[in-house]
């Protein structure tokens, strides 16, 4: 039996692969015919997108597993791990739309991972609180990650995994250095 989701998500990852490309490619040149990149960027290029897509895959079908989406289990993370947090924090946080958090909420709500209530100090803002059961799934889910990224890592001593963390937070800095 197919399942309908896999070509979802291959089409979401495909669009988002193509806004992603369409974006780099606007940051390093207004003149396309400007562009002509080495063999080793082609390569690193390559490489980096295969490890992306490999990794968002394997997160995802731990995350179907669960029943959760990436989106909702991030946003569980931020909220056990900073409880308290007004759904416009949220949003900064974690660099989405406020109804993108929203949406997201409403089903973790429907879960009953997280409620919603008023500041005591100011009643205008509402603020986002895990419930037991979500303090319990976000527990269940970071152990899990975390075997993955142990597979992910397998084979690196510490000092390597601490030059590829160097490594990621340099490209990371420098994209947003970019936008």
């Amino acid at each position: 039996m197919v399942d309908g989701r896999q070509f979802v998500r291959k089409g979401r990852l495909a669009i988002d692969n193509l806004k992603f490309s369409i974006i780099m490619i606007s940051m390093l040149s207004d003149d396309l015919s400007a562009l002509s990149p080495t063999p080793t960027q082609v390569s690193d290029a390559k490489l980096l997108t295969q490890f992306s897509l490999m990794y968002r895959n394997a997160v995802d079908a731990f995350m179907d597993k669960e029943g959760m989406h990436r989106g909702q289990a991030l946003v569980l993370c931020a909220v056990v791990g900073r409880g308290g947090l007004t759904q416009t924090e949220l949003a900064e946080e974690l660099s989405v739309t406020g109804p993108t958090v929203t949406h997201m909420l409403q089903r973790l709500e429907e879960a009953r991972l997280i409620t919603r209530r008023r500041d005591d100090a100011d009643n205008r803002l509402v603020r986002v609180h895990a419930t037991e059961a979500g303090r319990e799934l976000e527990l269940s889910l970071t152990r899990q990650l975390a075997k993955l990224e142990d597979v992910v890592l397998a084979g690196m001593n510490a000092g390597e995994r601490e030059t590829l963390r160097e490594l990621v937070r340099r490209m990371i800095a420098n994209m947003e250095a970019t936008a």
